[in-house]
């Protein structure tokens, strides 16, 4: 590895250890509450697929994303619907989009100028908050990275 991949770990080990002391820091909000319920998370409902949960989310809040919501089961599925087990999803995907944040501006760029996209994501506090929060706003992030990363190895 490069010297500055070997920052990027450490970008990506600093991020992560700032988001995660804060996963189990405070009780579910509204949002995430709504979030989980969603999902079918906990005693809400007893949604058994993923397509459940896609007619669920349709059904009681047209307005949401589709993408989350079924990540979201299939994650509480595996590991749980605690405010700490809920939120990690949100934490991991977050990790995903800095990283992806990090090879979109490589790409584009130059390997520097992805290392300091990166490290300015990672140190965003609101991109911290969104890391701990059970909310689709890391996954939003990851899937504008990941677009214009594909866009940037097509052209």
């Amino acid at each position: 590895m490069r010297q500055v991949s070997w920052i990027m770990v450490g970008v990506l080990l600093w991020a992560g250890a700032v988001a995660i002391p804060r996963l189990d820091y405070d009780s579910f909000s509204h949002d995430e509450i709504r979030t989980l319920v969603g999902t079918g998370g906990s005693h809400f409902a007893d949604i058994s697929s993923p397509v459940g949960v896609w007619e669920r989310v349709a059904r009681e809040s047209p307005d949401q994303a589709r993408g989350f919501p079924r990540i979201a089961w299939m994650w509480g599925q595996l590991v749980g619907y605690s405010e700490f087990a809920s939120r990690t999803v949100a934490l991991l995907v977050g990790l995903l989009a800095i990283a992806t944040v990090y090879r979109t501006g490589s790409v584009w760029f130059s390997r520097d100028a992805g290392l300091g996209a990166a490290a300015a994501l990672a140190t965003s506090l609101y991109f911290i908050t969104f890391m701990h929060k059970f909310r689709v706003y890391t996954l939003a992030a990851l899937a504008v990275c990941a677009a214009l990363y594909f866009y940037g190895r097509l052209v």
